[in-house]
Formats: structure tokens, C-alpha cells, sequence
């Protein structure tokens, strides 16, 4: 009996050498590659039932029977196989991470510092077949032959096709800085880095305080003069909101829903009234809804001294043209204060040591035409822009 034993054990280890030692052979396309079918994990998890404990050791005839048998009480193949293989679900979503492709879908991106587009082709992908991998798996164990791990081509969602013929030019706008200090200008060519290429996804909000960062130094921003508290004072990302008004702008004329918009307490020079954009991080923000059914590009350009967005996205139903009207000054007031020894520096005389600007209230509006007659117009905003009042030192 006990010569029969070691008999019987010596045939079953040939019997899994033989099994585990079998090469499976990989298809896609023309190309083969062949992979030790020990590559699949076929031990069974630690399980106290019964019937866990029957399937522990079987030979490879038992193990077909048994799967038979899991079949017959209504289970699939898939499943079947798996409770006799348990880890077998494991070496198959490994196979999946090593053998499948992705599809890469076609899509639309910007060049560099020139407002200009370009467009990525679509790529198909692979998926390994999971219904013949069990089926060939199955047969393996039946009749000992070369698996054959069978792909299915997976197509993007988007062709270069759908894409190809749907991008115009909607919005364009551009505002100068060519007066600017070395820092502001370098804060305006960061945040305009920072935005090109960016999509604005159909459905989604832009946040452009998101997108163009903190501004600190860590991140490329240096220190500049800003508004705050109704005069110029230094801060770091000085510049900034001469990008943000320029998106602000670009957007309006692409007909795109503004979420958020904030004017500066002082008038700017580089854009009209109503149609600034202020940003900081702690309180105000420009954001931008895309209510179309596409994704809309962003693309920026600071050569020559000129801060250019350009928007592209599906044709405007109409032209958008921008204006304004103040329909109230502010005049600056006059604050004189005697020289107290820390303006010496100055000589005698009186001496403007703050030039005044005058403040208005304004509104601004978007006119809509089509062929060259006006549709429509819509008031979009109402703000005051506070004066600045003159500092005289006196003797």
C-alpha cells in the first residue's frame, strides 16, 4: 500500500510539472510572444470548508470535473474556474495591466507663445478578451494545448474627425504692458505659462486663481507694484490681473458664461472701464463657465509687449463688441502736509509727492450683432472706480 502511495504521488507531481511548466502563447495581431504558463498563479486560498479542502491537491483531470461540476449548479465557466483557481482572477487583471492599451482619444492643444492650435490624433487601444481567456484556459486544462490570449481592438470615444472641423478662433483680445517693469512683466509672462493650453471643460467652471497658482516666489512671481486699499502699493504677482482681464476679455467675446468678475478700487490703463478683472487670493477670483457641448482652449501669448489670449471653441452666434459709458466723476481730492524734516530731500517749494486720479462710476455693456446689425444689448456690469487723492509737501 505503501508502494502504491508513492506511486500514485509520483505520477500526480509529474503530472503538475507538466502543467505548470507549459507555454502559453500570446497573440495581437501577427505578433506572438511566448510566456511560461507558470506565469499564472494557481494556488488556491486558505479556506476551512470542506469542499475548499477536496480541491487542494486534486490532479488536473479532478480539477476539470469539479469545475464541471460548479458549472452544472448554474455558475459560468468564469466563475467556475476561478473558485477552483482562486488566485487565477489576480494573474489575469496582471496580464490586463501589462498587455492592455489604452485608446488615446484625439484631442486639441496649444503651441507655444503664438495663440495657435494644434491637434493630436486618436490611437486605438487593446484589450485582452476576458470570455476566450477562461475558454482557452479551460481547454488548456482539457487538452493540454498553447493558450491563446486573444485582444479586441478598443476605439477612442473622440476621432480626430469629431474634432477636426469644430475649433475656431472665437475670442481675441490683447492688452499692452510694454511700459512695465521687468518684474511685472515677468508675472504676466508667468501666468500666461501658467493658462496656455488649459481646457475649459464643457460643464465645468474655470478658476483662473486655481490654475495660475499662489503667487509666490516659489512659483515664478515676483514682487511688483498692485492695487490695494485704493493705491499702488508693492506685492508679489503685480501684473497678474492684466492676464486675468485679458481671459475676462477673450471670453466675453466668445460668448462664454462669466461665474465671477471683480473690478479694481482704482481705474487701469490697460483695459476700459468695466471690462478689468481683479484677482487676489484671499477674496476674488475669475471664473468661467462652458455651457456648450465642447471643450473650449485656452492660448496665450506675451511677444512684443503684448499680452494676447485667444479662445477657441465652437462659432459664435453672434459678434460681441464691448463699450461703456461713465455716468459719473469722482474728482481727487488735494491733501497738503508740511514738510517735517522727511522730505528735505525735495528742496523748497511744493512738491506732488502723489498724483491724483480722478474716480467715476460706469457701466458696461456687450452689444451682439449679426451682418453687421445690432441685435442686441445687455448691461453687464455697474462699478465705481474710487479717486486717488493728491499729496502735496509743502515748506
Amino acid at each position: 500500500n505503501s508502494m502504491k502511495k508513492l506511486l500514485v504521488f509520483f505520477i500526480f507531481a509529474i503530472m503538475c510539472s507538466c502543467l505548470f511548466n507549459q507555454t502559453a502563447v500570446f497573440v495581437f495581431a501577427s505578433e506572438k510572444q511566448l510566456i511560461n504558463i507558470s506565469e499564472l498563479d494557481l494556488g488556491t486560498n486558505e479556506n476551512n470548508s470542506l469542499l475548499r479542502k477536496q480541491i487542494n491537491g486534486l490532479n488536473q483531470q479532478a480539477q476539470v470535473n469539479m469545475i464541471y461540476k460548479i458549472m452544472g449548479m448554474g455558475f459560468s465557466l468564469e466563475e467556475a474556474v476561478n473558485y477552483v483557481f482562486p488566485n487565477l482572477k489576480n494573474s489575469f487583471e496582471n496580464l490586463e495591466d501589462k498587455y492592455n492599451i489604452l485608446p488615446q482619444n484625439a484631442s486639441v492643444c496649444a503651441q507655444r507663445n503664438n495663440c495657435k492650435i494644434d491637434y493630436i490624433l486618436d490611437k486605438n487601444g487593446k484589450s485582452i478578451k476576458k470570455t476566450a481567456f477562461y475558454s482557452d484556459f479551460f481547454n488548456f486544462l482539457q487538452k493540454s494545448d498553447d493558450i491563446k490570449i486573444q485582444f479586441e481592438t478598443v476605439y477612442p470615444e473622440i476621432k480626430i474627425s469629431d474634432i477636426k472641423n469644430q475649433y475656431f478662433l472665437v475670442g481675441d483680445f490683447s492688452t499692452d504692458f510694454a511700459s512695465s517693469s521687468f518684474e511685472r512683466k515677468n508675472n504676466i509672462i508667468t501666468a500666461c505659462e501658467a493658462i496656455n493650453g488649459k481646457l475649459i471643460k464643457k460643464g465645468e467652471v474655470f478658476s483662473f486663481n486655481k490654475e495660475t497658482g499662489l503667487r509666490t516666489v516659489d512659483n515664478g512671481y515676483m514682487e511688483s507694484k498692485i492695487i490695494s486699499g485704493g493705491d499702488y502699493v508693492s506685492g508679489v504677482g503685480g501684473g497678474v490681473c492684466q492676464v486675468s482681464t485679458t481671459l475676462y476679455n477673450a471670453c466675453l467675446l466668445a460668448e462664454l458664461e462669466i461665474v465671477e468678475v471683480h473690478n479694481h478700487s482704482l481705474p487701469t490703463t490697460y483695459v476700459k472701464p468695466c471690462f478689468d478683472a481683479m484677482v487676489n487670493m484671499g477674496s476674488a477670483d475669475l471664473k468661467i463657465r462652458n455651457n456648450s457641448k465642447i471643450d473650449y482652449l485656452i492660448t496665450c501669448s506675451t511677444v512684443g509687449d503684448k499680452c494676447r489670449i485667444c479662445i477657441y471653441g465652437k462659432p459664435c452666434e453672434y459678434k460681441v463688441k464691448t463699450r461703456f459709458e461713465k455716468y459719473q466723476e469722482i474728482e481727487a481730492k488735494t491733501n497738503r502736509i508740511v514738510n517735517d524734516g522727511k522730505y528735505d530731500y525735495l528742496g523748497k517749494g511744493e512738491h506732488v509727492i502723489v498724483q491724483p486720479i480722478n474716480g467715476y462710476r460706469a457701466r458696461g455693456y456687450l452689444d451682439y450683432y449679426k451682418d453687421d446689425v445690432l441685435i442686441k444689448s445687455e448691461k453687464i456690469r455697474d462699478n465705481t472706480y474710487s479717486s486717488r487723492d493728491c499729496v502735496i509737501v509743502g515748506v
